[in-house]
């Protein structure tokens, strides 16, 4: 994209949609166990990383610690930490944390994301600058007590944003943490999620199988259900797991179940109770509506992360624990 000389000193290339996101806990995570440069060395990319093809740096950055995964999920604040307000984002994710080079501070880097990003059709959900917008050091300790982040971080330096910009092929999000840590250097983190429903590897499941479950165990995990991150709206790649509850549920006209929606720990145990509860609900409505199941067989229950199949510790326990389940009533 070109550029004229009183353009911020980064860009955002719109050649095709791309989910973006800053993941606050994971990156942070990340950068205590691995990847940082080592004292001394000279300023350089660490070897294997690169920019997101869709977010350049801030001119003169290097790369200090770099991830990319085909799946994970990300947090994003929508507010200071203490009115714990986040949304769950999940999709392809990158993770950057970038030492920015003398002479430019957080401010600056936080201004040219913010100008670029509006520029290419974001709208910024929440963003903070300095001590009192970003809650004294509310922002820098959400970091180290969530993740272990060791870091004297001067609190009037620190900067964040969240981002998201729709698309066909999903949303994109993004957030961006710039700060000032002692002695002397400045820091930006970026994290970039492709929020796009996955196609490949999608497990499903047969109406057979379902019946199976249910006479073995009394109850029975439907895979294949998905939502919108954060919501309760059905997704389209879910009318297949539908389809087939919906057969079991013919086949077995004296089947009466409840409906019961699980989420990971992410969040606040409060929401997740809540969005697990209007999930399930949702998919009962789609059965009643779409199957023409009789609503008094189905009955929906949440119960948020209190019945987890897995640790919680790991994105793939995560994934896992956010599930669909038919118990016989």
């Amino acid at each position: 994209m070109a550029r004229s000389s009183d353009q911020p000193t980064f860009f955002v290339t719109t050649k095709r949609p791309f989910v973006l996101r800053i993941l606050c806990a994971a990156v942070l995570s990340w950068l205590c166990v691995g990847g940082t440069a080592l004292a001394g060395e000279p300023a350089a990319d660490i070897k294997g990383s690169h920019d997101h093809p869709r977010v350049s740096r801030f001119k003169g950055s290097t790369i200090r610690s770099y991830r990319a995964t085909d799946f994970g999920q990300a947090a994003l604040l929508l507010s200071v930490p203490s009115k714990h307000q986040v949304r769950n984002v999940e999709g392809k994710l990158t993770n950057i944390v970038y030492d920015i080079p003398p002479g430019h501070e957080s401010h600056e880097v936080y201004r040219s994301y913010k100008t670029e990003l509006e520029r290419a059709g974001f709208t910024i959900l929440f963003s903070c600058a300095g001590e009192q917008e970003c809650g004294g050091f509310d922002l820098p300790l959400y970091f180290q007590s969530s993740v272990g982040f060791q870091g004297n971080v001067r609190a009037d330096s620190v900067r964040y944003l969240a981002a998201q910009r729709h698309a066909p092929e999903g949303d994109t999000y993004v957030s961006l943490y710039a700060y000032f840590q002692a002695p002397a250097e400045n820091r930006a983190i970026l994290t970039v999620v492709d929020a796009a429903p996955l196609s490949a590897g999608m497990v499903t499941v047969s109406a057979d199988a379902l019946a199976r479950d249910i006479t073995n165990d009394g109850r029975a995990i439907v895979p294949g259900v998905f939502f919108d991150t954060d919501r309760d709206t059905l997704k389209a790649e879910s009318d297949a797991a539908l389809k087939e509850m919906a057969t079991l549920l013919n086949a077995h006209p004296a089947l009466k179940v409840f409906i019961v929606g699980h989420t990971d720990n992410a969040g606040q145990p409060g929401r997740n109770l809540e969005l697990s509860q209007s999930r399930a609900a949702s998919v009962a409505k789609a059965l009643t509506s779409r199957y023409h199941i009789d609503g008094k067989r189905l009955e929906a229950k949440g119960v948020g992360p209190l019945a987890p199949v897995a640790s919680n510790r790991t994105e793939a326990g995560r994934a896992r624990n956010r599930r669909v389940e038919l118990v016989e009533r």
